[in-house]
């Protein structure tokens, strides 16, 4: 260690400082002092005693009784990883025999935490002996001198990893926006059994404003940075939505208003709902805001050079920390209007012109298996005569927690009433089990087209899966290619639905149509190389109908040779390859589950 400009210190002087140290810090634990901030001294960053004095904006990390979830939407290059590995081990060292569990999406990404970060800052700090016995230290799980305990784990494709762990006193998801939603509920039960503790802290860099860190952003207080001008007294707001890109200055960050610069070291956090802060405070930050952007001119430079050769998306996610959609949306507002042009959305209207379609069929999604949680939905549409187009004459959703034993019959005594040729539907998940149970109620095997989603960039968009022994045969969808054609088709007028004004809901003013808006194309990255191009929905909104019209267009164009090109699909310009979400279904929890017996012949 060197202190001043190279000058080797003495014990004595080591000693002196120590004990000046931990003077101010016992002082201020007397003061009854509410940050772990002021430890920091304890550990090591690139060479010298942390110091938060450039990254004050994370302090509420530090904070010695945090609130059960805290949540930061930050942009690239703030050093939110590296204030959160050094908010969590001070919660170690002061806290003993307690565990934390940091998670990422992938491996490479918790190694670095692990070894480029922790490490080093641990383990070259002058207390390193008593934080830790380095000797004991391995990639995913850290040891410290006092009982406590560091686990790390990844879970972009399974938490299989993750659901013998127990007792975690404080969760920290980094990189949350490159995690499936349905993961976090499952890493977030191993602080089950730790009542007073359970902290949790999510962190990232936002995507798209389907995003699960958007999501959480939408839950929290939503505080942003705020700064008042010295010149003209205007408060900023650095939030798109506000001020922040006209903050955005020639030479630093500067006043929305009278263009001057502001002084980045006096801003603050002013929450949009106050009353959720004790709660559940989210916090973004961005690179405008930062000293270690605003007030390097290099550093500025290169922000001002990335404005102009980002694009949008990539200026807003990685330099603002905003979350953006940037023409992602598989379908706008406007169009998807234009297709709503069929009369009232009701059984009777859909029974009334059932005779006009050359094709008739019904789609369905079953979803959640009579867990309790079930929205099972269901289309009644086909082709009309002498043309390729979809027209869905009606859209049923039926009840939330109707059981099993009775949405089976509800649905057979549906297709008995609309005689339709197709019936195509969800097979995998408990859509083998819906099947069987209809099969065992007399509905006619000929009419079904069970289908499974899939990747085959290789292949056939839709392609009939050989049946295997204990295995019933059905039909294998790409699930990102087949979304494209349906999209495509929607917006070239060759799918049509019920009336817009007649789909309303007057109780909530939502439309079964509402399911095709929360769908969005995104890009991340591969597992080993490159980028996947797949097709999500936004996290707590419902995307059944959408599969529904899905499964129903695939078949009535498939059996009619009509189904929409690729290139006519994707506008000839889409990548569309297997995504990670794709693996995962073909080698999912129901890939070894019984079907119902019996060959499937198309």
């Amino acid at each position: 260690m060197k202190l001043g400009l190279g000058s080797e210190p003495s014990y004595e002087m080591l000693a002196s400082r120590f004990e000046s140290l931990l003077g101010n810090t016992v002082d201020l634990f007397k003061s009854g002092f509410t940050s772990l901030e002021h430890l920091a001294f304890m550990l090591k960053l690139e060479g010298k005693p942390l110091s938060m004095k450039d990254h004050y904006m994370f302090n509420d990390m530090f904070a010695a009784l945090p609130a059960k979830r805290t949540m930061y939407k930050a942009a690239r290059q703030t050093a939110k990883t590296t204030t959160g590995v050094a908010a969590n081990g001070l919660e170690r060292i002061v806290r003993p025999n307690t565990k934390a569990l940091i998670v990422t999406p992938f491996f490479r990404q918790v190694h670095r935490i692990s070894t480029e970060v922790a490490a080093p800052m641990f383990g070259d700090g002058m207390f390193r002996d008593e934080i830790s016995d380095m000797s004991t230290q391995q990639v995913l799980k850290r040891k410290y001198a006092n009982g406590s305990m560091d686990h790390y784990g990844y879970a972009f494709q399974s938490v299989s990893g993750l659901r013998g762990l127990s007792g975690i006193d404080r969760i920290w998801i980094d990189e949350i926006q490159d995690m499936k939603s349905a993961f976090i509920p499952i890493i977030e039960q191993t602080s089950a059994a730790r009542p007073y503790t359970a902290w949790k802290l999510y962190s990232g860099t936002p995507l798209s404003m389907g995003n699960p860190l958007q999501v959480l952003w939408e839950e929290s207080s939503q505080a942003v940075e705020t700064i008042k001008c010295e010149h003209c007294g205007r408060r900023n707001y650095a939030c798109v939505e506000e001020h922040l890109l006209e903050m955005v200055g020639e030479k630093t960050c500067v006043c929305y208003h009278c263009k001057r610069p502001l002084d980045v070291m006096k801003k603050v956090f002013v929450p949009r709902y106050p009353d959720r802060e004790d709660a559940f405070p989210g916090r973004h930050v961005s690179q405008v805001l930062h000293p270690r952007h605003a007030l390097i001119p290099s550093q500025w430079r290169e922000l001002r050079r990335n404005q102009e050769t980002y694009t949008t998306a990539q200026f807003y996610n990685e330099v603002l920390g905003e979350s953006y959609d940037s023409a992602d949306r598989m379908i706008d507002h406007q169009a998807l209007m234009d297709a709503c042009t069929l009369g009232p959305n009701t059984l009777d209207e859909a029974l009334k012109q059932r005779d006009s379609l050359e094709l008739a069929g019904m789609g369905v999604d079953w979803t959640g298996g009579g867990d309790g949680e079930s929205f099972t939905k269901v289309l009644f549409g086909g082709l009309k005569r002498g043309s390729s187009t979809l027209r869905i004459l009606y859209m049923l959703a039926l009840p939330k927690s109707m059981p099993i034993q009775a949405q089976v019959p509800e649905i057979l005594r549906l297709v008995e009433r609309f005689r339709p040729s197709i019936f195509a539907h969800d097979y995998s998940g408990h859509g083998w089990l819906f099947e069987s149970l209809g099969l065992s109620l007399n509905l006619d095997r000929e009419l079904i087209w069970p289908f499974e989603y899939g990747s085959s960039p290789n292949r056939e968009v839709v392609y009939a899966n050989e049946a295997k022994t204990g295995l019933r045969r059905s039909l294998h969808l790409d699930h990102t290619r087949s979304l494209f054609a349906l999209f495509s088709m929607i917006k070239a007028g060759r799918v049509k639905f019920p009336d817009w004004m007649s789909q309303c809901n007057k109780d909530n003013n939502t439309r079964p149509v509402d399911d095709f808006m929360h769908m969005f194309a995104e890009t991340r990255p591969g597992l080993r190389t490159g980028e996947y191009l797949y097709v999500k929905r936004d996290s707590g909104h419902s995307d059944d109908f959408c599969h529904a019209a899905n499964f129903l267009a695939t078949a009535c164009w498939y059996s009619q040779g009509s189904y929409p090109s690729l290139p006519a699909a994707t506008n000839g310009g889409a990548r569309l390859q297997p995504t990670p979400e794709e693996v995962d279904g073909l080698e999912g929890e129901w890939a070894n589950k019984p079907r119902s017996e019996g060959p499937y012949v198309v």
